[in-house]
């Protein structure tokens, strides 16, 4: 591994938050779309607002994190492998903890929402990325410090795994050599860039109308799911540690889980369970409408 002291443009090397998407686990690109960046066909992402307070918050979140755990944080710097210089990246920062041990760490800052997610699991862009600087770095362990809604932090460890490590590797370096330096497309291809290998041509009226009545209908369920979860969180805060009932029904109590060790690290957490909804319409005393089956 060589430390570099200023981050080289991005096209010259693959960094950590492309390992998930060339090996085609990625929610949110494909190798196609990180294709299109390290030849230049595209011009690099522009940071939204999201990123810019995310970068913001950061040098805040590792000095609590810091001052919690009793660490010494220093941050990071562009690192690359010495044999295989195109394989690089700038994590966050490196611990030193009171028992002299270092740990890489990685700060994020998100919503409130995502906290379940979140137990339930390191989402699997970061567990790709946090592997390929483990590896870099040759470090066994990745702490998450994460800020969720600017109110509550909440660290999550994710321990190296030389399995996953190897096929990021074995992926890497043939999406390198292969796809970017022959300057040919990988196979498959994402309908944001399909354009930029296939024609293209203006959509028709109908499928206008269609593709509008697709982001309405999206957005309603994005919306819907937003206040689910606040009033979830609410509940939440509000029935802390008891058992909720109406008439005697339980609607709401409190379980303990314990999340066993296959992709993610075993943990155990509480949560706060629910009754099943009709149920809790029942008991509540709310007329719900009929499904299409039941009509």
């Amino acid at each position: 591994m060589t430390a570099i002291q200023q981050d080289p443009p991005r096209t010259s090397y693959l960094g950590g938050g492309d390992m998930a998407a060339i090996c085609g686990k990625s929610e949110w690109r494909t190798p196609l779309d990180v294709w299109l960046e390290k030849t230049g066909k595209v011009q690099p992402r522009e940071r939204t607002e999201r990123m810019e307070w995310g970068l913001l918050l950061e040098p805040l979140i590792l000095r609590a994190y810091a001052d919690r755990s009793g660490a010494i944080v220093e941050p990071g710097h562009f690192v690359a492998d010495h044999k295989e210089s195109w394989r690089g990246g700038h994590p966050d920062a490196v611990a030193r903890l009171p028992d002299a041990s270092l740990r890489l760490l990685e700060a994020k800052a998100t919503s409130k929402h995502l906290l379940s997610e979140w137990q339930s699991g390191i989402p699997i862009d970061y567990r790709y990325q946090g592997q390929h600087y483990l590896d870099l770095l040759k470090l066994q362990l990745c702490t998450y410090p994460v800020l969720f809604g600017g109110q509550r932090l909440e660290c999550f460890n994710l321990e190296a795994d030389p399995i996953v490590q190897h096929e990021i590797q074995a992926v890497a370096r043939e999406f390198w050599h292969d796809y970017v330096l022959k300057d040919t497309p990988p196979p498959g291809h994402s309908v944001e860039h399909a354009g930029h290998l296939f024609g293209t041509r203006e959509a028709t009226e109908s499928e206008r109308a269609t593709l509008a009545e697709i982001a309405r209908l999206r957005a309603a369920a994005t919306d819907i799911e937003s206040q689910l979860e606040a009033r979830k969180e609410a509940l939440e805060d509000w029935a802390r540690d008891v058992t909720l009932t109406v008439g005697g029904e339980v609607l709401a109590e409190w379980k303990d889980v314990d999340r066993k060790a296959y992709t993610v690290p075993a943990k155990s957490f509480r949560h706060l369970a629910l009754a099943r909804y009709p149920k809790l319409a029942k008991v509540l005393g709310i007329q719900l409408a009929p499904t299409p089956d039941q009509e």
